[in-house]
């Protein structure tokens, strides 16, 4: 058994050589309308998704930061992008910066509490 990324094991999935159980998103991917979520599965709280980002200086203006987001927006709509993205079985969304600042601070507060309630500790 193995968590990961659907791109990597789509091959195999299509071929019968693994079996695809859930999607650990908060939905279905597009591309594979009939492999059910966790949630779906009974699983509830277990979601976990990745995700991609830009960042810049704190001191960055917030013209600056509207700005690119618009233009990542408009890119993230282009035919040929989106064609990239269905390839690896990825269902890509644009937010705003301030939905992404909340997401970062929600991520941190769920993965601190899993982190000391399992005792995992840095190994060096």
């Amino acid at each position: 058994m193995v968590f990961t990324g659907l791109a990597p094991v789509m091959q195999l999935a299509k071929t019968g050589k693994v079996r695809l159980l859930v999607t650990t998103g908060r939905k279905r991917v597009s591309s594979m309308p009939d492999l059910p979520t966790i949630g779906e599965s009974g699983i509830t709280d277990a979601e976990v998704m990745g995700w991609y980002a830009m960042a810049g200086p704190r001191s960055i203006s917030k013209d600056i930061v509207a700005r690119v987001n618009l233009e990542i927006a408009k890119a993230m709509k282009l035919p040929d992008i989106q064609e990239k993205f269905a390839q690896q079985s990825l269902d890509p969304e644009v937010n705003s910066p301030e939905h992404f600042a909340q997401l970062i601070q929600d991520e941190y507060a769920r993965w601190t509490k899993v982190i000391r309630a399992a005792g995992i500790k840095l190994e060096q």
